[in-house]
């Protein structure tokens, strides 16, 4: 379904899962540009499965990020504190490039495009749905990052941007770096002009699934699963994981405590990469604590039910999952 007042737009939502493939055009050194090679090899297609990242990227996720943040850069003159800065805001910004994307409709003649709304939307009820302009001004403040990446991209702050500014993630233009020999001594003040083509090879609906051993979310962690905003109730709301049952121990039942509550039991991990279990007896039988759900993946577990944040869930209860996570968040 197409959003609303986005013609042949549909909106990518966590869950999904996109295709990409990537290729490089360049100009032999020293070439005026006549001489771009018309033929590039592009890469088999990746699977990206689209969530909202709790921790460090993966390296699919990151390098589409800073493709995309690259090329908006690329007239702006980086400061050197820049990658310092993506460095340490990379989550925050992946979340909220995730939170824009958008797929053009394919037609006869143009293939369907990954893009980035970069306006703000008005839906239901006039609330405004935050393009990546505004989350990027909220999280980059005044930072170097805005000077050089910002302005060039979103407009002066004072600067009123166009609502319909969609921004295709299809050329992702820089320098390539070019290392030459020259009596003796490396020098790379010779480039090739490259663009970095970026294509859909095609998009999986609601393709994301504990079950599925072979993706990246089989190592996703719960906790990553529980940030992913994927697993939510039939309306859209938020849930987080309040039951588990380990494979090792599959008749017992575990109530996962809230974030400020100890459990029972508590996970953690132990040098090349084993695991220990801690014990502690003045919290309530047959809990976990939460901070345990960081080193337990889909593999580890035979069950997990979703409940809300606030609010206390027996073991006989069940909350109604959307039909996207009904098959996505069951392992």
């Amino acid at each position: 379904m197409a959003e609303e007042g986005w013609t042949g737009v549909f909106a990518l939502n966590p869950g999904d899962v996109i295709y990409l493939t990537t290729s490089i055009k360049g100009f032999p050194l020293g070439s005026s540009g006549s001489l771009q090679n018309p033929y590039p090899l592009w890469s088999d297609a990746v699977r990206l499965p689209l969530r909202k990242a709790r921790g460090p990227l993966t390296s699919d996720e990151a390098n589409l990020l800073m493709g995309f943040l690259a090329a908006g850069a690329a007239s702006a003159t980086l400061n050197p504190e820049v990658p310092a800065y993506l460095e340490s805001s990379r989550t925050e910004l992946w979340n909220a490039l995730a939170d824009t994307f958008v797929l053009s409709k394919a037609t006869t003649t143009q293939p369907a495009q990954l893009q980035v709304r970069m306006g703000d939307q008005k839906g239901e009820n006039n609330v405004v749905d935050e393009g990546f302009c505004t989350k990027f001004r909220r999280i980059a403040g005044h930072s170097v990052l805005a000077t050089s990446f910002f302005v060039t991209t979103c407009g002066d702050a004072s600067q009123t941007k166009d609502n319909q500014e969609l921004r295709r993630i299809e050329a992702l233009s820089g320098p390539l770096s070019a290392v030459t020999e020259t009596s003796g001594n490396l020098k790379s003040d010779q480039y090739y002009d490259g663009t970095v083509a970026v294509s859909v090879a095609r998009v999986e609906r609601a393709g994301v699934a504990m079950l599925n051993r072979s993706g990246q979310e089989a190592r996703w962690s719960l906790a990553d699963w529980q940030k992913a905003g994927i697993c939510v109730d039939a309306q859209g709301r938020a849930l987080r994981i309040v039951h588990v049952t380990l494979r090792d121990e599959p008749l017992r039942l575990l109530r996962v405590m809230p974030a400020h509550k100890k459990g029972r039991f508590d996970i953690k991990p132990l040098p090349l990469g084993t695991r220990t279990t801690e014990t502690d007896r003045t919290a309530p039988a047959e809990t976990l604590s939460e901070q345990s759900l960081v080193f337990l993946s889909p593999g580890d577990v035979r069950t997990v039910r979703w409940g809300y944040v606030a609010q206390f869930h027996p073991p006989n209860t069940a909350v109604a999952l959307s039909s996207a996570a009904r098959k996505a968040c069951n392992p």
